[in-house]
């Protein structure tokens, strides 16, 4: 019995210690398609396995994950890049560890909709678009940088359109099936229901026009820098997710498009939304991050 009651005793001392040494950490995600591995990676018990005791904690637009990282309100984001992110990384404060959503030819994530009514007045193509309302989240966002992108291939300027910023994607949805704002630009996840319900029509997906690295995951420079096992722990959990989920436009090794996180900084100087320069080398952590190869 007293040999029974001493491995008993080691047993929840063991136990009490492996709960201790979990590390808590708190996600910032947005729902959508970058969602994905993160949910699956807690679901399946992949944080758990390397010891993290991970919370995710749901925004309505990715702008505030981004800060919502650096002020220690969450110790990762995992979300789609912005103005936001890359004016906190002129101050160096943010790094990027690894990508998570890349968007590209038959890969869909980001989707230009159009209102019922606009389309029975004729917007049906991109030439179209010139003197219409477009509902986004918010400037500066992901959604203004992927109309910017698609447009300019087609060679239109994105001044001839007013942009509204409606602050969340289901703002955005509403708007366009109630025919307030003529266009959306939404993601996958919001954009197909109100299709499939005939509220708006597809007028194109972004990632046919050109490809380019929708969402990524950061942390700030003081994680970084400090928790480097936490972090380390935290991408091999996601990694694993990733090459279980395989959703459209998610490299399963979470490569980052590193040409294009310099092609976005470059658009937002343009813009005059970013000010202060960015030091990818120091945004970009190569001690996590996994490039995709040049173009």
């Amino acid at each position: 019995m007293s040999a029974f009651r001493a491995f008993a005793a080691v047993a929840l001392v063991a136990a009490s210690a492996q709960a201790t040494a979990a590390e808590k950490i708190r996600i910032g995600i947005v729902t959508g398609a970058a969602a994905g591995p993160v949910s699956t990676a807690k679901d399946k018990g992949y944080f758990a396995a390397e010891g993290i005791d991970a919370e995710l904690v749901g925004f309505d637009a990715a702008q505030p994950v981004a800060v919502a990282a650096v002020s220690g309100a969450v110790d990762f984001g995992a979300a789609d890049l912005t103005s936001a992110l890359y004016t906190l990384a002129t101050q160096g404060v943010v790094r990027l560890v690894a990508g998570l959503t890349r968007e590209g030819p038959g890969f869909h994530a980001t989707a230009i909709v159009v209102s019922n009514q606009a389309a029975s007045a004729g917007l049906r193509t991109f030439d179209d678009l010139p003197g219409h309302s477009v509902a986004l989240t918010q400037l500066g966002s992901t959604f203004e940088y992927a109309m910017a992108i698609a447009c300019e291939k087609r060679g239109i300027d994105l001044k001839t359109m007013h942009f509204a910023a409606l602050q969340s994607l289901t703002s955005v949805a509403s708007a366009v099936a109630g025919g307030q704002d003529g266009v959306g630009v939404l993601d996958a996840s919001t954009a197909q229901p109100l299709v499939a319900k005939g509220d708006a029509k597809i007028l194109a997906w972004v990632g046919d026009e050109t490809t380019w690295q929708v969402a990524a995951v950061w942390t700030s420079a003081r994680t970084a820098d400090g928790r480097p096992k936490v972090v380390e722990g935290f991408l091999r959990a996601l990694r694993k997710a990733s090459h279980d989920v395989r959703s459209p436009g998610t490299d399963p090794d979470d490569r980052l498009d590193v040409d294009d996180i310099q092609r976005q900084i470059d658009w937002y100087r343009e813009q005059g939304v970013l000010r202060g320069e960015v030091d990818t080398d120091a945004l970009i952590d190569k001690r996590y991050v996994m490039p995709l190869p040049s173009r």
